[in-house]
């Protein structure tokens, strides 16, 4: 077993490995929590329904930084929020969207099958893929 594991890719392709089963596990979590991280002023990210939702705001508060702060809310009331948003494009569960009233926000999700998908692969090739033979 420690000879599988001694080319560098090896280790790096478990380690992208460990990192797309932890993106996957907060896949499966947002389908029935969201979370959300709050940063200073307006701007915050959100998680839920498969999606990372990130929300920029103009004009945010001229308050020193603080530490972000993390949330958890209503599964239900994060869909109705999506709802009221204007997009401006929306594709495969990536998009880009406004609020029609109040603040102005810039929206944008991307979906968690985005991240897991490609690290996963990454991971299969690095650690199921021959070695090439170095030349002496």
């Amino acid at each position: 077993m420690r000879e599988f594991f001694r080319p560098f890719r090896r280790k790096l392709g478990a380690l992208v490995l460990v990192g797309a089963c932890g993106l996957m596990t907060g896949w499966v979590r947002s389908e029935f929590i969201c979370d959300g991280i709050v940063f200073s002023g307006p701007s915050f990210m959100a998680i839920g329904h498969g999606s990372i939702v990130l929300v920029n705001g103009e004009g945010g508060s001229t308050d020193a930084w603080r530490f972000p702060v993390w949330e958890k809310g209503n599964i239900n009331l994060f869909e109705s929020d999506l709802r009221t948003v204007l997009w401006q494009w929306r594709l495969m569960g990536f998009g880009k969207g406004q609020l029609p009233e109040g603040p102005k926000l810039s929206i944008w999700t991307v979906p968690y099958w985005s991240l897991v998908l490609p690290l996963t692969l990454l991971s299969a090739w690095l650690l199921l893929g021959t070695p090439r033979n170095r030349m002496t």
